[in-house]
């Protein structure tokens, strides 16, 4: 009935020899990319400059053409598309084909099995009392890394308990430097950095639909993220208490909601956002909930009309 792809590249690939075998089903493709593929394959190309324009013409147009072939383009939230718009073609596409685009909100495991299981404060030698806030991901402006570090500037200096805790490869942009801003680099106790912090943040100026979210929410620790692309779902999401939102590259916001919740920590009441987070993932995100709205979909364009 149904044929779903992960990879512009792979429908392209096997998209000759479904016809070739007359199949009738639905080719559904979901696009994994947090940027234009287009983009994010010539900006990992280390070479020219003339060249990354040429790759990125042609891998611009094998992924419109892979957004043709297929019948549906699912993503996990509408909020999502916008990150393709930087590429003219996919925002056209989008805007004449509105009835191509399905969405089912991600999901992922309820428990799982921590890689290696490490006490962060002793660790990094950190202060049983200090203010942990976290950040994990790519170093660049997209996820707002840039944002992250203003961020630090402004609060490093004016909280002397405070300390930010980065994890993920220090490129293209580099740290910060000051005593209580720690790079760790890559890491494999992620979990266990998620869980012992008193805030994560996810700075993004743009974003799809980012995992490490759902990884945060399921962990309870408390998340003021940007008001930006797929982040904008969770502020829709009945139970977000354990969620705190800010405008791209506001300040002002980031630093009254940091300071709400060390106030929260001081007074002890930091558990009831812990809670709500726990609450909210059990009950929209689990790998449970995603396969039943799944399923519910597939079936829903299994009598669609669409050719």
């Amino acid at each position: 009935d149904i044929i779903h792809f992960h990879d512009p590249e792979d429908l392209l690939g096997y998209y000759s020899y479904l016809k070739s075998i007359q199949f009738r089903g639905k080719i559904v493709m979901t696009t994994h990319s947090p940027v234009p593929a287009a983009s994010e394959i010539t900006e990992e190309r280390n070479t020219y400059s003339w060249a990354k324009k040429l790759f990125r013409h042609i891998f611009e147009r094998l992924e419109i053409e892979a957004w043709e072939k297929c019948n549906f383009l699912m993503f996990p939230v509408n909020e999502a598309v916008k990150v393709y718009y930087p590429n003219p073609n996919l925002k056209r596409f989008t805007e004449l084909h509105p009835e191509r685009l399905i969405y089912c909100p991600t999901g992922i495991l309820e428990t799982y099995e921590k890689s290696q299981e490490i006490n962060i404060r002793k660790y990094l030698n950190i202060p049983e009392n200090a203010f942990i806030v976290t950040y994990i991901g790519r170093h660049n402006e997209v996820k707002g890394y840039d944002q992250l570090k203003l961020l630090g500037e402004l609060l490093l200096d004016e909280y002397s308990n405070l300390y930010f805790i980065i994890a993920g490869k220090e490129y293209p942009l580099t740290r910060l430097k000051h005593e209580r801003w720690i790079e760790l680099g890559w890491i494999n106790f992620g979990d266990s950095l998620i869980e012992q912090s008193d805030l994560f943040v996810l700075p993004n100026k743009e974003t799809y639909f980012d995992l490490i979210a759902l990884e945060v929410i399921r962990s309870g620790t408390p998340m003021m993220m940007t008001q930006t692309g797929g982040n904008k779902y969770f502020e829709k999401c009945p139970g977000n208490g354990g969620l705190f939102f800010f405008p791209y590259g506001d300040l002002n916001s980031q630093r009254g909601i940091v300071g709400k919740v060390m106030n929260l920590k001081q007074q002890g009441e930091l558990d009831t956002f812990r809670k709500a987070n726990r609450e909210l993932f059990k009950n929209e995100f689990t790998m449970q909930a995603y396969m039943k709205r799944y399923i519910a979909l597939m079936e829903s364009i299994t009598h669609s009309t669409e050719n």
